[in-house]
């Protein structure tokens, strides 16, 4: 369930953000609109769910360099 995923996130994230590790969550992003983002599997992006995803990692990308 969303539920599961986001409290595994938070404990994850302050985990590995104590150990210094920079974390692109891409499932905030992606949740904002799940039926805009998602296709019918509910698995896979759609075509904007992907450019959503890309601009994330592109701008997490830039932050580290």
């Amino acid at each position: 369930t969303n539920e599961r995923i986001e409290d595994f996130n938070k404990k994850v994230t302050a985990m590995l953000s104590k150990k210094g590790i920079i974390i692109n969550d891409l499932y905030s992003v992606i949740a904002k609109d799940i039926n805009k983002y998602i296709t019918d599997d509910l698995v896979h992006l759609t075509d904007e769910g992907t450019k959503a995803a890309a601009t994330s990692v592109s701008k997490a990308i830039k932050n580290c360099l």
